[in-house]
């Protein structure tokens, strides 16, 4: 389950980032099946995916931020959940 759960966190950082990665003998049927299971588990908090990117220095004064508060500001700022989902759903009906 942790490693699902790191999969997904990372594939989803991956398109709100995005991020092109090259996953090699991964065709297009596979894509479609791994899609719909990350559309099925529904859409991750964005904190949670934002914690995950190393430098989260944005702005002039995010070094002034606590961590907590970084994490927040970037997942507001540059975590596009919402776009993921559109693509993993128009990736799965297509």
């Amino acid at each position: 389950m942790a490693c699902e759960l790191s999969q997904r966190c990372f594939l989803f950082l991956c398109l709100v980032l995005y991020v092109y990665v090259a996953v090699p003998d991964m065709g297009p049927a596979r894509f479609r099946d791994i899609a719909a299971g990350l559309v099925a588990m529904g859409p991750p908090d964005p904190a949670e995916l934002a914690a995950l990117v190393a430098d989260k220095h944005r702005d002039k004064y995010d070094r002034y931020l606590s961590e907590e508060l970084l994490v927040r500001a970037y997942a507001a700022q540059a975590v596009d959940v919402r776009g993921a989902m559109d693509f993993l759903t128009e990736a799965v009906e297509s």
